[in-house]
């Protein structure tokens, strides 16, 4: 578990500024970060060491340490944000927000109205 303060934050926002992740490293400098939200209605997941899973508490469902989906009604593994790492230290790359569900495409309609 790690936090990063959300970009754009400043004094006033306090302890809601720090945004918690879950980090894994798989070898060196190579690195899964992932939200903490379900990806079915954005409870947060805890690590279950015991069973190397992730768990929902709400609804019950389980990701693999990967972050796939394991079982449970999520759709679709959790969330992870890109990174990179500069010096030794590890940066998150912001600016997509996890939503939970099904990933949605963007279809564009268009509607004629007649007056």
């Amino acid at each position: 578990m790690a936090t990063f303060q959300q970009p754009g934050a400043d004094a006033s926002d306090g302890e809601t500024a720090n945004i918690p992740c879950w980090v894994r490293r798989q070898d060196g400098e190579l690195f899964q970060v992932f939200a903490i939200n379900c990806a079915h209605l954005g409870c947060p997941v805890r690590w279950f060491p015991q069973s190397n899973l992730f768990m929902c508490p709400c609804h019950g469902g389980a990701y693999y340490q990967d972050g796939s989906r394991a079982s449970g009604p999520p759709e679709r593994g959790l969330f992870e944000y890109r990174y990179k790492v500069e010096k030794g230290a590890l940066f998150i790359r912001t600016g997509q927000l996890p939503t939970p569900g099904a990933q949605a495409s963007l279809a564009t309609r268009s509607k004629s109205c007649a007056s």
